[in-house]
């Protein structure tokens, strides 16, 4: 079976050719790798065209940079495997990778697969680790509970495959931050999407790179992804039958824009034209609390969490403890 596995590049000369040799010395070697040069200033686009001439499964685009968004939706539509897999080109895929995936498919060939991620900010160690693959639990997982889980399960596209059928129907959203959320929640919301099947396995690995452009957000970034996720609950509210999916996402506009509001403060940088772009999100979404089908709990809740910093902050510390730590970095970059 071949798995199209694509990957966005961008200014990755430092780990582009180990992220394509993990993808090429697969142990399941039918797959085309897709590398889509998004305008690199550095020596990317040779790197690319040199690893496409060393191997006929990879297939090089050089367009004008147009972000991770754009880079990947140009990689749908070159895309002719059966399953699609996304892989950040500072990242890399354990040998037995998609053997795995394919291993667990069984004859149902379910549209969407998560496999487990392996995070590491040691570049050595993520080399060099070795993982179990035989005999790991597998779990068949509605779509409402599977966006409920927490973590890198439900956001990122990494360590998952997805069917081209459900994946090549949907874009991920150009100029925007939360991207991979957005996509992930088309396709669960998708009416032929079944249930999400789920391996212990680790199938992906992350290398939590400081240079990446997740580590650089600034105040607009956190606003503009309170409103990609607000889009996206709009999009689901119409498109899915799936009360439980809806109140998901719905409950996730307000948790990310009461986080939204705890960074901009605690970057002492509330803008003018950020504080009226929350103010909007958050009269928008209040307005919608009363006819939701959330229960009375989870209304006060999330009525108590855009309305007082304080109480968010204390929420979010309690359930995430490492939280101060967060504070304290942020506090001490800003002296």
């Amino acid at each position: 079976m071949l798995i199209s596995v694509i990957v966005p590049v961008y200014n990755a000369e430092k780990y582009l050719r180990t992220c394509a040799d993990s993808i090429l010395s697969q142990s399941h070697k039918e797959l085309e790798l897709i590398l889509v040069d998004d305008g690199s200033s550095d020596k990317s686009p040779q790197i690319c065209d040199n690893i496409a001439s060393k191997d006929d499964r990879v297939k090089v685009c050089h367009q004008k940079n147009s972000g991770v968004s754009g880079a990947r939706n140009k990689g749908m539509e070159l895309a002719t495997g059966e399953y699609i897999a996304f892989v950040d080109n500072d990242d890399i895929l354990p040998p037995n990778s998609l053997e795995t995936f394919l291993n667990v498919l069984g004859e149902d060939r379910p549209l969407l697969v998560q496999g487990n991620v392996f995070v590491t900010n040691n570049y050595d160690k993520a080399l060099s680790a070795t993982f179990s693959y035989d005999n790991q639990k597998t779990e068949y997982v509605a779509p409402s509970d599977f966006a409920k889980r927490s973590g890198i399960s439900k956001t990122d596209v990494w360590g998952k495959i997805y069917h081209k059928t459900v994946a090549q129907k949907y874009k991920f959203p150009l100029g925007h931050y939360g991207e991979d959320l957005y996509f992930n929640g088309m396709v669960l919301s998708d009416e032929n999407l079944g249930k999400v099947l789920v391996t212990d396995s680790i199938v992906y690995t992350h290398i939590d790179n400081s240079e990446s452009a997740s580590h650089k957000w600034d105040v607009d970034d956190f606003v503009d992804i309170s409103k990609t996720i607000k889009s996206l609950y709009d999009e689901i509210n119409v498109k899915s039958d799936d009360i439980e999916l809806v109140n998901v996402y719905y409950k996730l506009v307000f948790t990310q824009l009461a986080s939204c509001k705890y960074n901009v403060i605690l970057r002492k940088a509330y803008k003018a034209n950020s504080k009226k772009e929350l103010k909007q999100v958050r009269k928008y979404i209040v307005n919608l609390l009363p006819k939701s089908n959330l229960s009375l709990k989870d209304k006060v809740i999330c009525f108590v969490l855009v309305s007082s910093n304080f109480l968010y902050r204390a929420y979010i510390v309690k359930r995430d403890p490492t939280m101060k730590i967060y504070e304290q970095n942020v506090k001490a970059k800003l002296k």
